[in-house]
């Protein structure tokens, strides 16, 4: 309901509606509150949020909330009618609101600023910062350090899996499977990549055109190949080239940054992109976008680096007060002179998980920014491999190797949704818990490398053995099959599929009407990932189907045979 001084505001201020000019900029809009009068209409806005939320969701902030209060005032939108008495009087609707900063951003001129400002539900107004992104440039070249054993499924992206020792946590069936990931980046080309045919993308947002494509669409702004790279070392499924970290994950992919450009969108697009992601439930989020800007008086300094300044630090800050891990890239200054080394926002959140990056051999990547933050906290969290990563690209490349924190970090980002598919009731600052106390640097961290090197699979055991019971063993959820490839194939095909824990399964090939060709095995395995060969020569062109059956249920792959 209305109250009686909304109403009175949009009235007035419809009058003193002001027309826009050439010297307008994109203005962070704050509130002094959320518009109720009462402690009771609060308590009542309470409850009726409450009941709108996602079971994911409260299922999520029932893990760092206490009973009986899942939410606080800053959960609640932003008062509508504030918003409705700024549009009249702008003549404008906002680029962006934030429920978590209480506050919306409007493209202002110094007169409508000054308007604003003078509104009595004002708080504050401040521009929208202006950034550059640190970008990492793909490029075709060869890596002289890969490490291909176990080339029959990783191929040459093992050496990615096996430094964090992922290797032996999918052995043990633990890929993120029912781990629903976000992703905030600057747009992905080509999900019609063959690494991503079996992962399921529930949801898609672009932030700079306002519509459901994240891709390159013709006349948009914003065309972007990054997003295509940081998802494949994360979430990639191609047996023989390129395996992601957490391959078994489901995503929702934000678009936040608009590549043609260094107009001052980014920050609010960021906040608005993992504030959707939050509604939707995902309980993890990677950013592989940090934004540095030390050319103009607009730009943020190093002493603003303090975790408590830039509102995208403090929007991520709160994000994992409701819930969700936050990892986001370092950022790669590492090779500029101070101050300008340091990592960049929401990098110096003390609740984020910042990752730098380190070379094949486990030693920090020259490029790879640097901590301290300013108020003398110790970044980055973690590393990861983020030199010659294997990447997912559009053709004619299929895949080339790329540098940055911005590989790294969604290779962490899958060792969060490992540990969270082992433990699901880990709270975000346990996950980061576990990671630095597997790491190489655990008892000594420092701001090149922070707690270090994580061990994964260390974690998770670590994690599962904290489990009343204290049993460490995989858990019993459906096994997978994860590819047959080639699809189509001519004469072999190879099936690859995992078990989570000790069992004895059949796999068979039938054809459409259900009739078994030859069964590829009917014994029991132990759990990890395992390769089949069916020799198909004998049989003619056409669709067939591959059929597992389990205790836990029963899977099927359609796969076309042409000859």
């Amino acid at each position: 309901m209305k109250t009686i001084r909304s109403i009175l505001i949009i009235l007035i201020l419809g009058i003193l509606a002001a027309p826009l000019t050439a010297s307008a900029g994109r203005t962070w809009v704050f509130f002094k509150d959320k518009g109720y009068q009462t402690q009771r209409d609060l308590q009542q806005a309470l409850k009726t949020e409450e009941l709108r939320l996602l079971p994911s969701t409260r299922s999520r902030l029932q893990k760092v909330r206490p009973a009986g209060g899942l939410l606080c005032e800053q959960d609640l939108p932003v008062f509508p009618f504030y918003l409705d008495a700024i549009e009249k009087a702008v003549q404008q609707k906002p680029h962006a609101v934030s429920r978590t900063l209480n506050a919306a951003t409007f493209l202002l001129d110094s007169k409508q600023m000054e308007m604003v400002a003078n509104f009595p539900f004002v708080s504050a107004i401040q521009p929208v910062r202006q950034f550059k992104s640190d970008p990492e440039p793909l490029s075709p070249q060869k890596s002289n350090n890969r490490t291909v054993q176990d080339s029959l499924f990783y191929g040459d992206s093992y050496l990615q899996n096996q430094i964090g020792n992922f290797v032996a946590a999918h052995d043990h069936g633990y890929t993120g499977q029912g781990i629903f990931v976000g992703m905030l980046d600057a747009g992905w080309d080509t999900l019609q990549h063959p690494c991503f045919d079996s992962l399921e993308i529930i949801a898609t947002w672009d932030f700079v055109n306002g519509d459901s494509s994240v891709a390159n669409d013709p006349g948009q702004l914003g065309i972007g190949s990054h997003g295509t790279a940081t998802l494949s070392c994360m979430a990639g499924l191609d047996p023989g080239n390129l395996v992601g970290t957490a391959y078994g994950i489901s995503v929702a992919l934000a678009k936040t940054e608009n590549t043609q450009s260094e107009l001052p969108v980014e920050e609010d697009n960021w906040i608005a992109g993992i504030e959707w992601l939050d509604s939707l439930g995902c309980v993890l989020v990677t950013s592989s976008v940090s934004y540095y800007n030390f050319d103009d008086g607009s730009s943020y300094s190093y002493s603003d680096l303090d975790g408590n300044t830039a509102p995208i630090t403090i929007a991520a800050d709160y994000e994992v007060q409701r819930g969700i891990v936050v990892v986001n890239s370092m950022g790669n200054r590492g090779n500029y002179t101070y101050p300008n080394n340091k990592m960049k926002v929401p990098a110096d959140g003390d609740s984020v998980l910042s990752v730098g990056a380190v070379q094949g051999d486990s030693s920090r990547a020259s490029f790879s920014s640097l901590g301290p933050t300013y108020d003398q906290r110790t970044k980055p969290d973690l590393v990861a491999l983020g030199s010659s990563v294997k990447v997912a690209v559009r053709a004619p490349y299929p895949y080339e190797y790329s540098s940055g924190t911005s590989f790294s970090t969604p290779i962490t980002a899958g060792a969060c949704a490992l540990l969270l598919q082992a433990v699901p009731g880990l709270t975000p600052m346990q996950v980061q818990s576990y990671l630095k106390n597997s790491a190489t640097q655990a008892e000594n961290p420092d701001t090149l490398l922070g707690w270090g090197v994580y061990d994964v699979w260390r974690a998770i055991q670590t994690a599962l053995s904290a489990v009343p019971g204290g049993e460490i063993k995989p858990l019993p959820a459906n096994f997978v099959i994860l590819s047959a490839h080639p699809n189509p194939f001519n004469s072999t095909l190879n099936v690859y599929l995992t078990l989570p824990a000790p069992g004895e399964f059949t796999l068979g090939v039938f054809d459409l009407q259900g009739r078994r060709i030859t069964s590829l095995t009917s014994k029991s395995h132990n759990p990890g990932l395992r390769t089949f060969i069916w020799d198909a020569k004998a049989q003619s062109s056409g669709i067939y189907l591959i059929r597992a059956g389990t205790v836990w249920g029963e899977k099927t792959c359609k796969v076309v045979l042409l000859k």
